[in-house]
């Protein structure tokens, strides 16, 4: 029967409003981007370990060939300390 809902686990009679709706594609409020609350609130996931990530001058490097590794490496074995103006 139409509009006869009931539990198919327990038989247990449900309404409409008991229907929880997931994914409406008529909705197009769903879409505006400016609506979404991580957006608009600005909120940012702070993760410890890509900041620390970032810190590695390396982190932005996809892929280097072996002449680029070759000469980075010197780079990287030598103490760096910050240069000292004159």
């Amino acid at each position: 029967k139409t509009n006869t809902f009931t539990d198919l686990l327990t038989n247990e009679p449900f309404t409409r409003d008991d229907i929880i709706t997931i994914q409406d594609p008529k909705n197009l409020d769903k879409f505006n981007i400016q609506k979404f609350a991580h957006l608009k609130n600005e909120w940012k996931l702070d993760d410890e370990d890509e900041k620390a990530r970032r810190t590695d001058p390396n982190y932005f490097l996809k892929s280097i060939n072996h002449e680029t590794a070759a000469t980075l490496d010197p780079i990287r074995s030598c103490d760096r300390q910050p240069l000292q103006p004159r």
